[in-house]
């Protein structure tokens, strides 16, 4: 398998309306970075983006999104095959309102784990995690 490496990185960035997360890539063999990608896609406030990288140049980002009602855990993947980000999608129960995002990492085989902190009954506090394989 090859892999290379690579660098990217993640922002939060207000459209007027509404902030939204970005991101980018650095390309190690032109030595130059590309351009940024708007990888949210709904019409929320996003906050807190993070991203994790693997071997392979595989990105996840995560972060945590407000639609007025809710705080969900939403997440993109950028599959370095085909040099395309998949499609922001909710990754916490729509039941929960998600409060923080903890943590997130990457095993050696390539599984990414999103670990945050929410109140499914509003009072109690309970950790989530999320794996993507």
């Amino acid at each position: 398998m090859y892999c290379m490496c690579i660098f990217a990185l993640v922002w939060r960035q207000s459209d007027g309306t509404f902030a939204r997360v970005y991101a980018n890539r650095y390309d190690i063999e032109t030595q130059t970075w590309l351009d940024a990608e708007e990888i949210s896609t709904s019409d929320a406030n996003a906050y807190s983006p993070k991203i994790v990288i693997d071997f392979c140049g595989n990105i996840i980002a995560v972060w945590r999104q407000e639609d007025g009602v809710i705080s969900k855990m939403v997440a993109n993947h950028y599959d370095a095959i085909s040099n395309s980000w998949g499609g922001a999608e909710v990754i916490s129960s729509s039941d929960y309102d998600v409060h923080s995002l903890v943590d997130l990492a990457v095993d050696s085989d390539g599984n990414a784990y999103a670990i945050w902190g929410d109140t499914p009954n509003g009072i109690d506090y309970y950790i989530a995690l999320h794996r993507y394989e």
